[in-house]
Parts: structure tokens; sequence; C-alpha cells
């Protein structure tokens, strides 16, 4: 067994093994960000080949200077379920994600974040022997449905709203006061995409580098709302994602 950093090489073999066109029911990200993870200077992504087969992977990105790490996918190759081989995987990786992250920020994680489909309740097991003090996990559902009678539902509200403009880099003193990050959001953290971010100068940098749409009101001292938006190409279609908070609501839409 051979545990390795991916490579872009690697891209047609992690696919193989991936199942892009059923993972998620064919809304899989993996195709569009593989080569982005691979470039990643935050992300450390982790194969295990078995004689020259890749058989696993495993992707998480480096949060926070260091003070966290966020599990994003863990793949294995259809032919190893079943076989009791997810955990001794993670185990021989383990040793090197945290050596990378030691190696990257100088220190070690101190806390995971997790996402977890609701149904899969064997995943539970994997992080549950992890050296971390604190542990953040988001259980999710996956749903579809008509939003037509909801739209046509719609009608014109005359309310004065604050104007919504992109966002700039002085826009971030209008998000750290209390007032918005500690009030608003948990822990003053954001989530993109199902992907935690503190609000800070650098994420707010990294998520626009990434081609990230991200809005906030002109409201002052402190803003109200702050909303991010992306898409992304998958098996079954682009996938578009807006990501709303406003005083203590926090939306979603996928579409």
């Amino acid at each position: 067994m051979t545990v390795r950093e991916a490579t872009h090489d690697d891209y047609q073999a992690v696919m193989n093994m991936a199942s892009p066109d059923t993972f998620r029911d064919g809304f899989d990200y993996l195709l569009a960000k593989f080569h982005g993870f691979v470039d990643d200077p935050d992300t450390v992504f982790l194969l295990v080949e078995l004689d020259g087969e890749v058989v696993f992977l495993d992707v998480q990105f480096l949060r926070d200077e260091g003070e966290s790490c966020v599990a994003k996918t863990i793949r294995m190759s259809p032919k190893m379920l079943g076989r009791r081989f997810a955990k001794t995987f993670r185990a021989a990786m383990r040793v090197r994600h945290f050596a990378k992250f030691i190696e990257m920020s100088g220190q070690q994680p101190k806390k995971l974040h997790v996402l977890r489909d609701t149904e899969r309740h064997d995943l539970k097991r994997l992080d549950s022997d992890l050296p971390l003090r604190t542990k953040s996990v988001i259980n999710i559902m996956y749903f579809c449905w008509d939003a037509t009678p909801m739209k046509d539902g719609l009608t014109d509200n005359q309310t004065s709203l604050p104007a919504l403009v992109p966002y700039q880099p002085s826009d971030i003193q209008c998000l750290l006061p209390p007032a918005f990050s500690a009030a608003i959001l948990s822990e003053g953290t954001v989530l993109v995409d199902w992907d935690p971010y503190k609000l800070s100068e650098p994420n707010m940098k990294k998520l626009v580098e990434a081609g990230c749409y991200i809005l906030v009101d002109s409201t002052e001292p402190a803003a109200n709302s702050l909303s991010f938006g992306g898409s992304y190409m998958t098996p079954r279609g682009r996938v578009y994602h807006i990501d709303t908070v406003r005083t203590r609501l926090y939306v979603r839409l996928t579409s």
C-alpha cells in the first residue's frame, strides 16, 4: 500500500475510481474542482494505491492559519466497499495529513470540521479517535423540489432595502464588528457551498480569488447581510449555490 499526494496526472485514475456519475446523484463537484484541489496551497489531497491502482482518496483543507482543518471528501473504489478498508486507509493517511499541516502552518489543528450525509451512519466511526479537542459536525440531507409554484407566488415588495454591492477589501470593517460577526454568525463562521470559513480578510480574499461572487449591504457601522454565490459543472449540469446570512437567518439556495 502506498500513500502519496495527488498530482494533475492522477485526474483520470481518480475519476475512474470516484464514481462521479453516481456520487450525490451525479451532482459531483470533483470533476470541476480536482485541479484546484491539487494546486491549492491550503489543501492536502492524498491518494492510496494498491498494486499501482488508486483505490482511495482523502481531501482536507487547512483553515484559519492552522487552527482548524476541514475534512472535505473521501472516496473509495467500489471494489473495496464492504471490506472494512475505509478506517484502515484513513489511519494510514492520518500521519501524512497532520505532518503536512504542521509543515504548512507550524502547528497541529485544534478543530476538525466534518460534513456528513444523514444517511451515512457508517461514517461516524471514521473520526471518532482523532486527537482533536473540538469537532464540528454538520449533518445534511440533499433534496430536490420544483421551485416553480414558489417562484410564481412571489410578489413585488416595495420595501426599501439597503443597496447590495460587490465585496471590496475595505468592507471587512463592516463585517468584523460584534454586531454582525458575533451576533449573527456562529463563532464568526460562514458556510460557502457547505465549506466553513472564519470571517477574516485572508479568507475573503481567498474566496474572491476562487471566483466566488460576494455581496454585502451598505449598512454602517456594521453590515446586516452577507451573501456568497458561485457555480461549477457536474455530470448532470451546472450547480449554482447561494449562501446568505442576515440577522439570525442562514439561507442556502442550490439550483
